[in-house]
């Protein structure tokens, strides 16, 4: 976000004549340090909601199985942090982060950019195009629903599919979301020849891209908030009360859909139920800021006064994402004239 220091005076001098009254807001923060769910949706998976481990793979293009055939969903219960049932345009989300820990040691390469969906076509197809680094990107994305599931409804244990040996069966699965809310599912993305955007990308603090992967790296992803979405996405999870996210990944099965054969060449996730992450604290975790309610009451203290603006003031100019009161991802007059209306509504001005 670009800094707008310079518009600081004009602003305070709108402003000033408008201090006083009460008003009610809120910036919360949601520490969420094991999951609520976690499960590997696997369609031969007999232990959903149970096991240890949870890997994420490509199956290949293989009949009856989704291109991100195995992937890892994380869900975090968000309402005794966060208030639930409010408009969702009254959630204006900050920042989010989800951090996870892989379990198996040195079997695939760090690679924390994103390749291009052609990238995984046949090298014989006209519109194949090599990738450019080492490694395949381990992605996060939303998660929509099937069967009339939805996010409350569903849970680590609800069945996978009517079908489980068909495409595009199972009842809950990663998906991109537009401003409005309408899913698209990216599960088949290959085959499905569709660009996804995921809301993040997973990060390993102090590796070095193309370097192999250890067990107990931490991986950590930082929600793009800008991505079209992205933020409609979590408000809507929280109010509803629960965020539930999917980390999956287009890394090759070895030996074809499941890896039953073969070296393992993809990432192997820690659950909230593995003995390591009991012990080392290492279950799959989210972090999360949102601004609740009317900005009016900008500093969280009670009163709509001057110590809101100069709060507001302060971070418009540092270019705080807490200033960015529209939200849309750029800081401008449009987050200026913002506050004033609720700064106005919350004095009674």
């Amino acid at each position: 976000m670009s800094s707008q220091s310079g518009h600081t005076g004009s602003i305070l001098a709108l402003v000033l004549a408008i201090i006083s009254g009460h008003a009610g807001a809120q910036v919360l923060d949601l520490n969420a340090s094991t999951p609520t769910l976690d499960r590997w949706m696997y369609p031969f998976n007999g232990t959903p909601g149970s096991r240890a481990i949870a890997s994420i793979f490509y199956s290949g293009d293989e009949p009856m199985f989704d291109d991100r055939d195995a992937q890892f969903i994380v869900g975090f219960d968000s309402n005794a942090s966060v208030p639930v049932g409010l408009d969702v345009g009254e959630y204006r989300v900050v920042s989010a982060t989800v951090r996870a820990w892989i379990d198996n040691d040195d079997q695939f390469l760090y690679d924390p950019t994103p390749d291009p969906t052609s990238s995984y076509y046949d090298e014989l197809d006209p519109d194949f195009t090599a990738d450019e680094d080492l490694g395949r990107p381990i992605e996060l994305f939303g998660l929509a629903y099937r069967e009339g599931f939805d996010t409350q409804s569903w849970g680590e244990t609800t069945f996978f599919g009517v079908d489980p040996l068909s495409e595009e069966a199972r009842t809950a699965f990663a998906a991109t979301f537009d401003t409005s809310g309408a899913s698209t599912d990216v599960s088949n993305q290959v085959r499905d020849r569709i660009d996804a955007v995921p809301l993040a990308i997973g990060a390993i603090p102090g590796l070095t891209p193309g370097q192999s992967v250890e067990a107990g790296s931490e991986v950590v992803f930082e929600l793009d908030l800008c991505t079209p979405g992205a933020r409609q996405y979590v408000a809507h999870s929280l109010a509803g009360g629960r965020v539930n996210l999917v980390i999956t990944s287009l890394h090759p099965a070895a030996g074809g859909p499941g890896g039953q054969q073969g070296d393992t060449t993809f990432p192997i996730w820690r659950t909230r139920e593995n003995l390591l992450s009991i012990i080392q604290d290492e279950a799959p975790k989210l972090e999360l800021t949102v601004r609740v309610g009317s900005a009016g009451n900008y500093d969280g203290l009670g009163e709509a006064d001057f110590s809101d603006v100069l709060a507001f003031l302060s971070d418009f100019g540092a270019g705080s994402p807490l200033a960015d009161l529209e939200p849309d991802c750029s800081l401008d007059f449009g987050d200026v004239l913002r506050f004033l209306i609720e700064f106005s509504e919350a004095s009674g001005g």
